[in-house]
């Protein structure tokens, strides 16, 4: 809750099985990537006090950074590769 930037305040917490590195969030979702798993944690964040996993998707490697255009998931993997995602039906 940042209604009060000046005194935020801890809703919850969601823990994942490994490494957290990168989180994005778009509307309702949030999009977390494992280095651990190797993958990216869905989450519907929808009620920031009960977030809860809704999905999660293999990647190729590692992110370096991802972004989002519409329903498109891009991964950025630092080898000159790119990896991008249909989320049309993010669940």
């Amino acid at each position: 809750d940042v209604r009060n930037p000046a005194n935020p305040i801890l809703v919850n917490s969601w823990t994942g099985v490994g490494s957290l590195r990168t989180v994005n969030v778009i509307g309702d979702r949030a999009y977390v990537y494992d280095s651990n798993l190797g993958g990216i944690h869905v989450l519907d964040v929808s009620d920031p006090v009960w977030p809860q996993q809704v999905g999660l998707f293999l990647t190729e490697a590692e992110p370096e950074d991802f972004a989002f255009n519409d329903s498109l998931l891009v991964l950025a993997e630092g080898y000159g590769d790119v990896e991008i995602f249909d989320l049309s039906d993010p669940d």
